[in-house]
């Protein structure tokens, strides 16, 4: 049978999911913390106790305050990781019969995971350096995949005959990485049959999650390392005009049968970015072709000026008319969105359960996510109230030991053996994002190295206006130690089964960087207090986003709830409008940053309720990335045996 679509699902630029790991436009921590603080009339209080001109992170004249109290004792630190590796397989004896199932299964997993390199050649030069050492063969046929309703229709019948191979497994006769595997993957191909009925909801255009802002950066970072390298390139520049068109076609396709498309704001933002990617004056597929060329000592001088002129063509050719396609098609369809939240669409409140469970990686009910969002809100916002003037300040103008990126990712790569297992490598790269892509990129983002080289990390910082302010020191640890590249890299040094890096799961990625960034406030120096309101602000700020995301989409609120609402804790109505139409067009993009924290925050309140005195950051730490991405359902479901095996060794 055929296996190769489910992994290339709807559209092949959906991998990016998995290539990309960014963080949410949600992290400007400053700004998020003066909105909520002037809600609680504190900024107002601040105001008067000091004059602050200028750059409010440097403020000219500190205000008087009261002296600072003396710290408390430090507390010894448990910091011993426990001494054996949950993939032990010396605790069980297998048959030869059961050895002979984990064999078949391997073979079938690694089927799978060369299908789906072979099927979509981005995927696979951004998961694997040495493919011929895996066995994959490089298509001579490159292309962006199909994009068609018969591809979607089709992915349906296919992804239920992979969960009928899946299941003819006899499950008791695996080792524990296969039955890990094994209840990843059939509890994914279970959520993916509600994803494939529906197809036809997912937005392929969205503001923040389009391919329109994923094709240029993909492209621009592929690595010419011979010839054959350069045409592949080239053929992916040459489709993108019929992929883009095809892109379209569906969107109109949504648009026309089921009142499915973007809000007119959000039609416009992605005008807006494809005109700013057109208009720019050196654009990105030149310069940075250009530049890698000129690199390459296996070409002579004329072939590089050939393969210049090639590429200038084919950009000018393929895909400046395909933005172009974008945004002169998007205003014909301005207006036909028939209701907002999904959950006023039939079958709307299906797929919201559906694409909540893929965004966040956990199997709980849409009701219970709303209900543990109001919880940690609620608590956050105690947290914030309950906090003393000093520590508000000291998380409002924060003083970090860094603030040069290289020098802030060392500092972390250095702390964190207190809370983590060391890193598996120390070896990464900054990049800043071009100029013609920064208003549609995220404040800094990371690519996920090659399987089989760890040391192949680039964290992309965006460097425009609109991320000035940002806090990067917490960004940092969001994307590279002990967050992104610190988990991705970890967990590639245990050689787990190929497989696992195909399977997407943003809300574990992301959720586990979110809570990774909290130990930076951690390493900071700052006072507990001011720890304090800086982790509760995190909760409180992408809370906010999530929980109007399950009010709109689940609840079924209308604009003037969100405006009544956000009028309420003092926001005005330009910030309503902004995460009204975030809920609309990129519904359940900040789950995967708050329900993913969240999730992580439960799981270890459950490793500590198991282990009692036992517990140390570093062994629930361990265990998490041991385990790698999957649902949090399956991580909680095995953390019993393993706190035994802790209390036990």
């Amino acid at each position: 049978m055929k296996k190769k679509k489910y992994f290339c699902k709807l559209l092949s630029l959906l991998m990016v999911v998995v290539l990309l790991t960014s963080c949410g436009k949600a992290s400007s921590t400053s700004a998020e913390a003066k909105a909520f603080l002037q809600s609680l009339n504190w900024i107002k209080n601040l105001n008067q106790a000091q004059s602050v001109q200028g750059n409010p992170q440097t403020p000219t004249e500190a205000p008087t305050l009261p002296p600072e109290p003396e710290p408390e004792p430090e507390k010894p630190v448990i910091n011993t990781e426990y001494n054996f590796s949950i993939y032990d397989n010396n605790l069980r004896t297998y048959t030869d019969e059961e050895l002979s199932i984990q064999a078949e299964f391997k073979e079938f997993l690694n089927g799978l995971f060369v299908d789906s390199m072979e099927s979509n050649y981005l995927n696979l030069i951004y998961t694997v350096e040495n493919p011929e050492a895996m066995g994959i063969k490089i298509s001579d046929d490159i292309s962006w995949g199909e994009c068609s309703i018969e591809a979607m229709e089709e992915g349906e019948q296919e992804n239920i005959d992979l969960y009928n191979e899946l299941t003819a497994f006899d499950y008791n006769s695996l080792d524990y990485e296969g039955q890990l595997i094994y209840d990843t993957l059939k509890t994914m191909l279970e959520n993916e049959m509600t994803g494939y009925k529906y197809w036809y909801f997912a937005e392929n255009l969205s503001p923040l999650n389009g391919i329109q802002t994923s094709i240029p950066i993909m492209l621009a970072e592929i690595e010419f390392t011979e010839k054959k390298d350069i045409d592949n390139y080239l053929m992916l520049v040459n489709d993108t005009k019929r992929f883009i068109d095809d892109v379209l076609t569906i969107e109109k396709y949504r648009s026309e049968n089921y009142g499915l498309f973007l809000t007119d704001a959000g039609a416009d933002d992605v005008i807006n970015q494809c005109n700013e990617f057109i208009d720019v004056e050196e654009n990105i597929l030149i310069s940075s072709f250009d530049s890698r060329i000129d690199t390459l000592d296996f070409l002579s001088d004329t072939e590089k000026k050939e393969y210049k002129e090639e590429n200038k063509t084919a950009v000018n050719t393929n895909v400046i008319p395909a933005f172009k396609a974008i945004a002169e098609t998007l205003p014909d369809l301005k207006g036909t969105r028939l209701y907002n939240g999904l959950c006023e669409y039939e079958h709307g409140d299906e797929y919201y359960a559906y694409i909540v469970c893929d965004n966040s990686s956990t199997l709980a009910s849409v009701s219970d996510l709303l209900s543990l969002t109001e919880k940690y809100i609620d608590n956050a916002v105690e947290a914030i109230q309950s906090a003393d003037m000093m520590d508000m300040y000291s998380a409002y103008y924060p003083e970090y030991p860094y603030s040069d990126p290289r020098e802030t990712l060392d500092f972390f790569a250095d702390k964190l053996t207190v809370d983590f297992p060391a890193p598996a490598t120390t070896e990464y790269e900054v990049k800043y994002v071009p100029k013609s892509l920064e208003a549609s990129s995220s404040p800094a983002f990371y690519i996920i190295p090659p399987i089989d080289n760890i040391n192949k990390n680039i964290i992309y910082i965006n460097g425009s206006d609109e991320y000035a302010n940002t806090d990067l020191y917490s960004t940092l640890a969001h994307e590279g130690y002990p967050g992104h590249l610190y988990q991705c890299s970890y967990f590639n040094s245990l050689n787990p089964n190929p497989i696992r890096s195909v399977l997407s799961f943003t809300g574990y990625n992301e959720g586990y960087a979110m809570y990774s960034e909290r130990y930076s406030y951690d390493y900071s120096g700052l006072s507990e207090g001011a720890i304090e309101v800086l982790k509760a602000n995190d909760i409180y700020g992408y809370g906010l986003y999530s929980y109007l995301d399950l009010k709109v989409n689940y609840s079924g609120w209308s604009y003037k709830d969100v405006c009544d609402y956000m009028a309420d804790l003092g926001y005005d109505e330009e910030i309503s409008q902004e995460l009204f139409s975030i809920a609309i067009n990129d519904p359940c993009v900040y789950h995967r940053y708050f329900i993913g924290l969240v999730e992580m925050l439960e799981l270890m309140d459950y490793a500590k309720e198991l282990l009692g005195d036992s517990y140390s950051n570093i062994n629930f730490n361990k265990y998490i990335l041991e385990m790698g991405p999957t649902y949090y359902d399956i991580i909680k479901d095995r953390m019993s045996d393993w706190a035994d095996r802790v209390l036990g060794q």
